[in-house]
């Protein structure tokens, strides 16, 4: 019986990330654990107004990646200050 070898396949390369963009995902992470660890709404609506000025900016600039995040941190910072005034 002749064996015939295996195909060795190449595997796609993990997608590599620039320094900005390891920053931007942990800055990103940072305002999460932020808007986790606010207690007061005013530190809460400081964040979403900042968020949603990064928000127009990114969105001016065409940067759809970053539109997300600011929009994500936004909506994350309102859903927060809605459960602070809950309480």
């Amino acid at each position: 019986m002749n064996a015939t070898p295996l195909a060795i396949t190449k595997r796609a390369a993990p997608p590599a990330f620039s320094r900005e963009e390891l920053l931007g995902l942990a800055r990103y992470d940072a305002m999460l654990q932020s808007i986790a660890k606010c207690q007061e709404v005013d530190e809460i609506k400081d964040i979403r107004d900042k968020a949603e000025a990064l928000e127009k900016y990114a969105k001016a600039a065409k940067h759809y990646e970053s539109e997300l995040r600011a929009l994500d941190i936004r909506l994350r910072a309102s859903a927060r200050a809605g459960a602070l005034i809950a309480e």
